[in-house]
């Protein structure tokens, strides 16, 4: 008997220091991290043995009471995520109806494309800076943003080769027009001469 007093003693003590844990969490900043020692706190709950009858009612309506207040914080703060949530989701959709109207858009040249990139560049950035969505909206979301800008790259290509059969045509004009300047530059024949060379620096 003098044992078992001892016992319910020795259980009083941590059982109060068990709630007096609970109750501190209260207080702290990260609802995750007062969630893992609640569940801790919970655990060493089960495994203390009994108290004295007349402290066992209160000790346990305090730990009670101390626990639904850190479950109702938690459920506080997944609200307000989960609205923030869903209002980045409004964000984000927005920003791939933007960047699906960029990608269907003409774009006829380089220079055309510099200027719709800038526009991409912009919606990259604010699409980093918005948070984060419903998680069952994660992966979808970000592949709707992704596709519409693998659509919009994949413009640069045949720009960049229509570039380049310009830029080849030019210097094979222009290589004409050198080799006709090189043919009548030992002419004596001046007025006609300086006539063909004018028409010549027109052309280039």
């Amino acid at each position: 008997k003098e044992l078992f007093k001892v016992e319910l003693k020795k259980n009083l003590e941590s059982k109060e220091r068990i709630v007096k844990g609970v109750e501190s969490l209260l207080k702290m900043s990260s609802i995750n991290k007062a969630l893992e020692f609640l569940h801790d706190y919970h655990k060493q709950w089960r495994e203390t043995g009994p108290v004295p009858r007349a402290k066992n009612e209160e000790l346990w309506q305090r730990f009670k009471a101390a626990s639904d207040s850190v479950y109702l914080r938690r459920d506080e703060h997944m609200k307000k995520l989960n609205e923030e949530r869903s209002k980045n989701m409004e964000i984000k959709t927005g920003l791939c109806e933007e960047m699906e109207v960029i990608a269907a858009g003409e774009v006829n040249s380089m220079k055309d494309f510099r200027e719709a990139d800038k526009k991409v560049a912009e919606l990259d950035k604010r699409w980093r800076a918005t948070g984060r969505v419903p998680k069952e909206f994660n992966d979808s979301i970000w592949e709707r943003f992704r596709e519409a800008r693998k659509a919009f790259n994949a413009k640069r290509a045949p720009l960049i080769q229509q570039a380049d059969a310009e830029f080849k045509k030019h210097l094979a004009d222009k290589t004409a027009l050198c080799e006709k300047a090189e043919a009548i530059k030992d002419s004596t024949d001046w007025k006609n001469t300086t006539r063909e060379f004018l028409n010549l620096q027109e052309q280039w």
